[in-house]
C-alpha cells in the first residue's frame, strides 16, 4: 500500500513538471565511460538554471586527499599537567606548536594525545594558528571526558575574517543563471587571470516580492561568493570563474541600491591546515548552558576525521544563540568533515531541536561525508541562513526521527548525495514564519539517490530544487497548498548512482579523499 501511495504521489507531481522533461537532468554522454574520464551533460530549466557542479568541495577544493598528520612535536598524556583537569595542559601544548615555524607543506606539527582519558572543559580549547593538528591514538584508545564542560564550546578553531576590497569593481550587466561560471561585466579593466574575487548579490525589494517573501524577508540580505578568475575576455567584457555560482542573478530584479557586482579582493591570511582526528569525546547532556563540540570559523583547507562524539550540541535548558545548539558548526572554506559518529542518549523533548552538523555562512566548499548520527528529534544535516555553495553531504546516515534540511533564508547550492534517514525526513521547504521568519529555506539544491521516510521538496518563483532517484514513503504531502513542488524524478541514469562522485571523476579529481 505504501508503495502504491508513493507511485501515485510521484505520478501526480511529475505531471506538474514542464512538458519538455524528456531528458534526465544529468546524464552520462553515450560515448564517454565512467572508467575513463566521463563527460556529464545537464538539462536546464526554462529560465536557464541547471544543477551545479559540486565537485570542488572539501580540503583543497577536492584536488588533494587529506594528508597524513605532520611530525609529532608534543605528546600529551592524561594528567600530564599535574592536575585532574587537562585543559590547561592541552592548551599549552597547542601554544607550543603554534609558536613553531611552518614547514614547506604549511604545517607546524602535531599535538599527539596518548592513550587514556583526558578531562577537559574548564574553558574552550583554542586553535588560531595555521598548521596545528590534534591527533588522538584512535577512537578506542583516546577519550576526552567533557562531563564537567563549563565553556560553551569545547574546541574553537578560528582565524582572521578580514577581507580587503581592491578598487577594481564592476557591476554584472547580464542575467547569470544558477550553475554558470561566466559573468558579463560593465568592464573587465583591472581584472586578470588568477585574481581572487567576491561576487556580491544583494536582495532587492522587487526580488523579495517576486519570491513571495515580503512578509518574512527584508532587503539587504544576500551573498558573497569567493571565486578565482580563470579567463578574462575583452571581446564581450566577460570573466570565467573556477567554480560555478549557486544562485541566479536576474537583472529584472536588481536596482542601483541592490545589485550584483564583482570585486577584486585580498584576504588576510586565514588559518589553514588545522585538524582534529582520531579520538572519542563524551559529554553529560544534562549540564545546562553548554555543549558545542566544535566551532570552526574563518578557516580554510582544514579537516576533522575519525571522531566519535556523544551527547554534545547543548541542552533543552539553555542554549546560546551564537551556536544554535549545534554539535559541530562549520563556517570555513574548503573544509572536510568525515568518518564521524555522533550519538545522543538523551533526546530533547521540548524547545528548539538541537543541530548535529550545521554549515553556516560565510562558509563554502564544505564536504561532510561518511557520517552516522543516532538519536531522535534532531536536525541532523543542516545549513544556516543564506549560505552559498557548493556544499555537500555525501554518504551520510541518520537513525531516528531526524531531519536533513537547509534551515532558513534561501541557502543555495546544497547537495544531499546518498543520504539515508529511513525514519526521518529530507526537506527543502518554505518554513514561512518559523523561527525569525525563515521563509524559503533552499534554492538550486539537490537531493540525489536518497532514502527517507519523508521527502518534501519545493520550487519557488525564482529558484528550482531537485529530488532525483530518491526513495520515500511520503512525497511532498506536507507542502500541498503552500508551495509548488520541485522537480521530482524517481529515475536516474544507473551509471550515476552518486552525482558527487561522478562530478569529481569528470573533473579529474583523485578517487581518494
Amino acid at each position: 500500500m505504501e508503495t502504491l501511495k508513493f507511485l501515485l504521489l510521484l505520478s501526480s507531481f511529475l505531471s506538474l513538471a514542464r512538458a519538455d522533461q524528456e531528458q534526465p537532468w544529468v546524464w552520462l554522454d553515450p560515448d564517454s565511460d565512467l572508467e575513463q574520464k566521463p563527460r556529464l551533460s545537464y538539462r536546464s530549466t526554462w529560465q536557464g538554471d541547471r544543477i551545479m557542479d559540486f565537485s570542488a568541495v572539501g580540503y583543497r577544493g577536492g584536488m588533494d586527499p587529506i594528508p597524513p598528520a605532520p611530525p609529532v612535536k608534543v605528546t600529551l598524556f592524561p594528567g600530564g599537567g599535574g592536575s585532574s583537569d587537562d585543559t590547561e595542559a592541552l592548551q599549552a601544548a597547542i601554544n607550543t606548536v603554534s609558536a613553531m615555524q611552518l614547514d614547506e607543506q604549511g604545517f607546524r606539527g602535531t599535538v599527539k594525545l596518548a592513550k587514556g582519558t583526558f578531562n577537559l572543559g574548564k574553558k574552550s580549547i583554542v586553535i588560531n594558528t595555521s598548521g596545528v593538528v590534534i591527533d588522538g591514538s584512535g577512537v578506542d584508545q583516546t577519550l576526552i571526558d567533557a562531563h564537567s564542560l563549563e565553556a560553551q564550546v569545547l574546541f574553537r578553531i578560528h582565524g582572521n575574517p578580514a577581507t580587503t576590497v581592491n578598487s577594481t569593481r564592476s557591476p554584472v550587466v547580464e542575467t547569470v543563471p544558477s550553475g554558470s561560471k561566466t559573468l558579463r561585466l560593465s568592464s573587465v579593466a583591472g581584472f586578470s587571470e588568477g585574481d581572487q574575487v567576491s561576487i556580491t548579490w544583494t536582495w532587492s525589494p522587487q526580488w523579495i516580492q517576486m519570491m513571495n517573501m515580503s512578509d518574512y524577508w527584508r532587503p539587504g540580505y544576500g551573498y558573497k561568493a569567493e571565486r578565482i578568475i580563470k579567463t578574462v575576455s575583452t571581446l564581450d567584457s566577460s570573466i570565467q570563474l573556477d567554480i560555478p555560482l549557486p544562485f541566479r542573478m536576474d537583472m529584472n530584479y536588481l536596482d542601483e541600491a541592490h545589485g550584483a557586482s564583482v570585486e577584486k579582493i585580498s584576504t588576510a591570511p586565514r588559518i589553514a591546515r588545522v585538524a582534529l582526528q582520531n579520538f572519542k569525546a563524551v559529554k553529560n547532556i544534562t549540564f545546562p548552558g553548554t555543549g558545542c563540540f566544535l566551532k570552526m570559523q574563518d578557516v580554510e583547507d582544514a579537516w576533522i576525521t575519525d571522531l566519535e562524539l556523544h551527547d554534545f550540541s547543548g541542552t533543552i535548558l539553555k542554549y546560546p544563540r551564537e551556536l544554535l545548539h549545534t554539535s559541530i558548526a562549520i563556517a570555513g572554506t574548503r573544509v572536510t568533515a568525515q568518518n564521524l559518529v555522533l550519538h545522543r542518549t538523551a533526546n530533547a523533548t521540548k524547545g528548539p531541536k538541537p543541530f548535529d552538523i550545521a554549515l553556516h555562512r560565510p562558509g563554502q566548499q564544505i564536504l561532510v561525508r561518511n557520517v552516522t548520527i543516532s538519536g531522535n528529534r534532531e536536525y541532523s544535516f543542516i545549513t544556516g541562513d543564506s549560505i552559498a555553495g557548493p556544499n555537500v553531504f555525501h554518504n551520510c546516515t541518520g537513525f531516528g526521527a531526524n531531519t536533513a534540511q537547509p534551515h532558513m533564508r534561501f541557502a543555495t547550492g546544497l547537495l544531499y548525495d546518498n543520504l539515508r534517514i529511513p525514519d526521518g525526513g529530507i526537506e527543502m521547504i518554505n518554513r514561512r514564519w518559523f523561527g525569525s521568519g525563515h521563509g524559503i529555506a533552499a534554492g538550486f539544491s539537490v537531493a540525489w539517490n536518497t532514502e527517507s521516510k519523508s521527502l518534501q521538496v519545493i520550487s519557488s518563483p525564482g529558484a528550482a530544487n531537485w529530488a532525483l532517484g530518491c526513495r520515500a514513503q511520503e512525497v511532498n504531502d506536507k507542502i500541498q497548498g503552500i508551495s509548488e513542488p520541485g522537480f521530482v524524478d524517481a529515475v536516474l541514469d544507473p551509471r550515476i548512482p552518486s552525482l558527487f562522485l561522478a562530478q569529481r571523476h569528470a573533473a579529474g579529481m583523485p578517487a581518494v579523499f
